[in-house]
């Protein structure tokens, strides 16, 4: 299955850190199955994030070795470890714990070429008189600020680092990332997209789709992809098993 995923796509976000941090062995036979160019972008335990609230206690240390023991079988195809706050996590929260939490990220990664991206999902992050103290927090750091498009916060790009990632949760009710999105709605974020690549401070843009409950992330990227015009990476590179689906088969199901 993932070397179907390789064939159309160039990064995968690894969200199953965030709930326990697979073995090495796992993320050997995804670097040994990825195609050149491939890259991987990982979350935080919530062991960290939201147990310890970004608090560097003994066993968020722990966790946090763990997950780079890990991910080191990656090599240079970690691109990116995700910050994801937990919604309740306000700026007078994070304003003291985040700074020694991105230090000791940033001193795990250093000469690796690993970014730091953050997500705040909290409005006091964007309230006017915390925005700028906020984005001077994460460009301290180098980390990139995540622009959304979630029911809680507005798709602002805060520029902190010539990265910009992108995360298109949707718009569902009751479940907002319980969304296939509209060629209206991808539309108006391939023109932000487009927007942000042709600001001269952005170096790259990484988009991802968390919509997963029926599989739609898949089918939005596809189609958002068609709309940029960015082309399928390649043709298949292996022949399928007898009776497994391919991709197209698994969106349009």
């Amino acid at each position: 299955m993932f070397r179907q995923y390789s064939e159309f796509f160039s990064v995968a976000e690894v969200d199953s850190t965030f709930y326990r941090v697979p073995p090495p062995a796992t993320f050997r036979a995804l670097s040994r199955l990825s195609p050149p160019g491939f890259r991987f972008l990982a979350k935080l335990p919530r062991s960290v994030t939201h147990e310890a609230r970004c608090e560097l206690t003994p066993h968020a240390r722990d966790a946090l070795e763990q997950l780079l023991e890990s991910l080191e079988q990656l090599g240079p195809r970690l691109f990116c470890l995700l910050v994801q706050l937990p919604p309740s996590f306000t700026y007078e929260e994070g304003a003291v714990r985040l700074p020694p939490l991105l230090e000791h990220l940033e001193s795990m990664v250093e000469g690796r070429g690993v970014r730091l991206a953050v997500e705040f999902r909290h409005p006091s992050w964007v309230e006017p008189a915390n925005l700028e103290q906020a984005k001077e927090l994460l460009s301290t750091y180098g980390a990139s600020w995540v622009v959304v498009d979630e029911p809680l916060l507005p798709p602002i790009r805060v520029e902190t680092s010539s990265l910009v990632y992108v995360r298109l949760h949707g718009r569902g009710s009751p479940t907002w990332y319980d969304y296939l999105y509209s060629d209206v709605e991808l539309a108006e974020w391939a023109g932000r997209v487009r927007g942000f690549a042709e600001d001269p401070g952005t170096g790259e843009v990484i988009i991802v789709f968390n919509n997963h409950p029926h599989g739609y992330a898949p089918r939005n990227a596809r189609r958002f992809m068609e709309l940029l015009g960015i082309p399928r990476r390649g043709p298949p590179v292996l022949p399928r098993r007898v009776g497994q689906p391919s991709l197209d088969d698994y969106m349009r199901g």
